[in-house]
């Protein structure tokens, strides 16, 4: 009996480990799909706003249906980077919500609501690339809160380092 103790202690500490492990895992891939799907909902938010400043409306019915599209695709991405800001580190997140916030006020700002205004395609045109710049921000911020991201970075950018140094004139290069 007392053979099979060292393999029984084995086995459930390597069944921890791999619990612990496929845990860690599951919650990984979990933050990673919400992340794809916070820039996805910000780009259909910006494409959404593309086509709604981009047209004048004569047609009430109409722009009140755009606007409820625009608005839903807002509280979307909202909703869904108060789930996304809480494991970036604050100082992205401030950032993000700052760059947000200026995209808010593409999205909805200016005359929107106003019956029978004309395009605005300032509004039109600043919206997609608004939208680029936030995905980026998303997207580095998720990749930065993988384990050891800092020191591949570090290793990285040391491999691509050059040195400056003068070299000595006997030196020859093999």
């Amino acid at each position: 009996m007392p053979v099979f103790y060292p393999a029984l202690v084995g086995a459930v500490v390597g069944s921890g480990i791999t619990f612990f492990f496929n845990m860690w895992k599951f919650h990984r891939d979990e933050h990673s799909s919400r992340s794809d799907e916070l820039c996805k909902a910000i780009t259909d938010a910006a494409l959404l706003a593309l086509e709604y400043w981009s047209k004048s409306y004569e047609d009430t019915a109409e722009q009140i249906v755009a606007e409820a599209k625009l608005r839903a695709a807002q509280d979307f991405f909202e909703g869904l980077f108060e789930d996304f800001y809480l494991v970036i580190s604050p100082e992205q997140e401030q950032a993000i919500s700052g760059e947000l916030s200026d995209f808010v006020d593409l999205l909805t700002g200016g005359k929107f609501s106003e019956p029978g205004r004309g395009p605005d395609l300032s509004r039109a045109t600043r919206s997609p690339p608004a939208a680029s710049r936030i995905t980026l921000m998303v997207r580095r911020a998720n990749r930065e809160t993988m384990p050891f991201y800092r020191i591949v970075k570090a290793y990285r950018t040391n491999r691509r380092r050059r040195l400056d140094m003068p070299r000595h004139p006997c030196s020859q290069d093999w």
